[in-house]
């Protein structure tokens, strides 16, 4: 995946502590959002092109330190513009 600009990243919400941020990627983007209070984080990686879930998974895991993890891959249908 291909870098588009820099990382937007949101620090410390007084409502919800934690950090969030968005890379756009020239496929789409990857968000990630951690919560302080418990210690846990989401990561939403949206492609529109085909990826080793397994292999990002690997990544995370790594670079983030986890000791446990919960994966959701969810296959999107793709449509041609201008039909529903």
């Amino acid at each position: 995946m291909q870098r588009v600009g820099d990382p937007q990243i949101y620090d410390e919400d007084p409502t919800n502590p934690g950090i969030s941020g968005i890379q756009m990627v020239e496929e789409s983007h990857i968000s990630i959002h951690t919560y302080k209070e418990t210690g846990e984080i989401n990561v939403d990686v949206f492609s529109c092109k085909d990826f080793s879930f397994e292999e990002i998974t690997v990544l995370l895991k790594g670079d983030l330190q986890l000791t446990t993890t919960s994966i959701q891959v969810l296959r999107r249908p793709r449509f041609p513009l201008g039909t529903r």
